[in-house]
Formats: structure tokens, sequence, C-alpha cells
């Protein structure tokens, strides 16, 4: 029945119309402008949690009005707040340098996605929060349903390549990736082709130029042509169980002649791009190689049932270095992830990764409050940068956490990560990161 509330509006739209000549035809002209409203009603975008979580798949797409172009722009975006500490002995503070607790924001990200034609997107997806800000993260075109190749996408956008690469920074397990990251040319600038298959799983080859800047420039002037491809499966995909394996590959050039791995040990907020007083340092370093070619595989695997995620892969990089012999780099790591309240973690056959729970019964601050999510988390993980001459160190973490998702928009975090640093002298240092954050999705 058609609510009552609602019969004042369609009578001042009819008078305004100039409707009605008698009750009759009062009557029907109403229920014409109220199956008109519900027309209009379902097709336009639907508000909240909902159209945050369209506006940042690769596949949102706003109204479009006649000719095929869009009507609108969806604007999301998230920010999160992290405070940390690190504790350490002696052996890690002299390896790797003084190390101060921080807190500020980690990613300030505001995002637009709209249609410019009923097969063609757009990104433009900007970090106020990294070294230059605003910089640039995603900023593509993408184009659908393309014969033979399903997608392509033009632009700065992530590499095919890794597992945890792919999950979304405010989707992650734990509140930063794992140490293997290191490897990655996570985003750069180029074209990239592929999709979903059917079946269940993803294929995706892209051409790129490294390295780029934070606004997707090509540095450097020799060569930078490099390739990365990926490749999943789902082995099993029912209601109790999923299981998930893949594989991929990097091959690059660097246009500057140089390859660098260094990582942090699982908390910064100031950007890795940003090196000055207070920051948190890289425990891990090869500093940067004179390079011809380096390339980088990756094997992945996740499983899933019920309230269980288990999230595992291993990297090799082999660098070709310049006058001098080659060499090679390696990391692992798992995490295990189990919600002891909520929902179970999606996964997204977009991205062929895990996202976040959505609870069903969110905290009401005031008003009779459930409990939402309540996620507890545990890993491991360890990258070795040794190997001949070069003696960029080993690290070993064994993160822990809990997240709790109160509400669709917000997650609160806070992770424990004991270290050892084996260091290029034989010692073995220690250390201990103290995070939180707090994250909010609009």
């Amino acid at each position: 029945m058609w609510p009552p509330w609602r019969l004042p509006g369609l009578l001042a739209v009819a008078v305004t119309l100039g409707l009605g000549a008698s009750a009759a035809d009062d009557c029907a002209d109403i229920e014409d402008l109220r199956r008109r409203i519900e027309q209009l009603e379902a097709g336009r975008p639907r508000v909240g949690s909902e159209i945050t979580q369209a506006a940042w798949s690769t596949a949102a797409s706003p109204p479009r009005r006649a000719g095929g172009l869009a009507s609108a722009v969806d604007w999301s975006g998230f920010l999160q707040l992290d405070a940390g500490a690190i504790t350490a002995d002696d052996v890690t503070t002299d390896e790797v340098g003084s190390i101060n607790a921080q807190i500020g924001p980690r990613r300030v990200r505001l995002k637009a996605a709209g249609s410019v034609t009923d097969s063609a997107e757009f990104i433009i997806d900007l970090d106020f929060a990294a070294s230059g800000s605003p910089s640039f993260r995603d900023v593509a075109v993408l184009f659908e349903d393309v014969p033979y190749v399903s997608r392509i996408e033009i632009g700065r956008f992530k590499q095919p390549i890794g597992l945890d690469a792919y999950t979304s920074g405010r989707e992650l397990l734990f509140m930063e990736r794992q140490l293997p990251f290191a490897f990655l040319p996570f985003r750069q600038t180029g074209v990239k082709v592929g999709g979903p298959l059917r079946g269940g799983g993803l294929f995706e080859v892209a051409a790129y130029v490294f390295p780029t800047d934070s606004f997707g420039v090509s540095i450097g002037d020799s060569g930078g042509q490099s390739l990365a491809t990926r490749l999943t499966r789902l082995l099993v995909d029912t209601d109790d169980w999923l299981v998930h394996v893949g594989g991929g590959y990097v091959a690059s050039n660097p246009a500057n002649n140089r390859v660098r791995f260094a990582i942090e040990p699982g908390f910064f907020v100031t950007d890795p791009g940003d090196s000055g007083v207070g920051s948190v340092p890289v425990f891990v370093d090869t500093g940067r190689l004179p390079t011809n070619t380096y390339h980088v595989f990756n094997i992945e695997f996740a499983a899933a049932r019920g309230p269980l995620t288990l999230e595992s892969e291993a990297r090799w990089a082999l660098v070709d270095r310049l006058d001098a012999p080659a060499t090679s780099f390696n990391g692992f790591y798992f995490q295990l992830g189990w919600i002891l309240i909520g929902e179970r973690r999606p996964y997204r056959d977009q991205l062929a990764a895990f996202g976040s729970p959505e609870p069903q019964d969110p905290y009401a601050f005031g008003h009779r409050p459930g409990l939402g999510v309540v996620e507890l988390a545990c890993g491991f993980a360890t990258i070795d940068l040794n190997d001949g001459d070069v003696r960029g160190g080993v690290l070993t973490t064994f993160p822990i956490g809990v997240n709790w998702y109160p509400t669709r928009q917000t997650r609160l975090s806070l992770n424990v990560v004991p270290n050892l640093l084996d260091t290029a002298s034989g010692d073995t240092g220690e250390s201990v990161v103290f995070a939180g954050r707090m994250q909010v999705t609009f």
C-alpha cells in the first residue's frame, strides 16, 4: 500500500502539473505519478554503505542519461588515523637508527568514479596523507565487456601480482601488508587487460613503465619497460568451503637502472617516500642496486570456511645487477583470521581477494546495541635480503591483532608485532610494535 505520508507530496505535484479535473481523474493521475516516482527511485544510486562499496569496486557504474553519458559522479573515500610505538633493544637501534612513536593520518582518500559511456568508466583516487600530498593512487579509464580480453584499464593502477597487494588498504587483516610486499611494483602507469574467469578465478596482464613517482610520472631515461601478470583459480567454491590458488610474475627493466627492496616492521604513519625526522625507519634494505633487469615470482594460496580465513604467499626476486653477480631474495607469510562474532569475510571475484566483513547486527550507539563484528588475527612473515655482497638483513615478524567493526562504515584495530632482526654483523635484534587504528569509510 502506498504510504499515506507521501500523499500530500503527490497531491502537490498533481496541482503543479495542472492535473485533476475530477476526483476520479485525480486518483488515476496520482496512481500514475506513484508509479513514475517508484521507477525513478529504483533507478537512482543507493545511499549509505551500498554506494560506498560500489564506488570502491572496479565495476562502479553511476546512472546514465540519454546518449550514454554519465549523469552523476559517485564520491567516496575513507580515512585512517594511526598511533603506535616500537620498543627496541640496542642491537636493533644500532642497526636501523632511532625509532620514534608516531600518531597521525595514515590514509586520507577521496575517490570520484563515473561512467563515460555504457562500457567506459573512469576513476580518480587521491590520497591526502601520502608524500607529495595530494598524490595519485588509482587514476584510470576502464573499458568493460571488451571482446576476448574482458576488460582494459589504462592509467595508473595496482599491478596484477599479489593477493595482499590486490586487497584494499581498508580491508587488510592487519594494519599493513606483510613483509614480502617489498618486492612488488604496486601502483605504476600502463595498460592492463583481463578479468574474471568462468568458473571462478582471475587472469590479468599489464605492461607498464617503472619506476614512477607519486603522481604516476615515469622516472629515468633508460628503458622502463615492464610486465606483470596474475592468474588465480577457485579450486573449491561451496557454501562451506572456499579454496583459492594463484601465481604471478613480474619482469622489469628499470628506467633509472636501479632497484631497491626495503620495508618497515608492520607500522608507520609517515609515508615510506618520506625520510624525515620522526619517521619509522625501514628495518631491512638492499639499498639502490645498479640493475639491468629484475624478476619477481609469486605463488598464493587462500582458504575460508565459515568464520575462518587463511592467506599465504611466497615471493622470490632475482636481480640481474650491472657489473656484479646476480642476486636473489625471498619472502613468505601466512595469516589467519577468525571472526568471533558476526559475518564471514566476503570473497571479491573482481579482485580475487577477500574483503571486510559487514555487520548484520551493528553497534547502535545508545540504541539497543548489537556487537558488530569482532575478529582475531595472527600470522607469521619473513623476508631475506641477504645474498652475496648484498647485506640487506633478515626480518621475521609474528603479528597478532584484533579488529572491531561496530558498523559497516567504521573499524577499530589493535596490532602487536614482535620482530626479530638478523643484522649484517650476525647479531639478532628484538623489537615489538604496538599500534592502533581508527578507520571511517564514507
